[in-house]
């Protein structure tokens, strides 16, 4: 597989990728470590230094607003 894909992802979903990573960001190899990289700028970008130090608040906060208009 090669080449590029293009996908779209909610703020939530960039978010949980986020946390997802980031709690392994050790042991990611070069590829992946290249994406966390990428989502970290992206997340860095739309969050402030307060939803940053409570990320997982953030988190279950967006899955709150998205079962209320579901």
């Amino acid at each position: 597989m090669s080449g590029v894909t293009q996908l779209l992802l909610s703020e939530k979903e960039l978010i949980g990728l986020y946390m997802l990573l980031k709690d392994r960001e050790e042991g990611l190899d070069f590829t992946m470590a290249k994406l966390f990289s990428r989502i970290e700028s992206a997340i860095y970008q739309k969050l402030t230094i307060e939803e940053l130090e409570n990320i997982h608040g953030v988190y279950l906060n967006h899955l709150d607003i998205e079962e209320r208009k579901g």
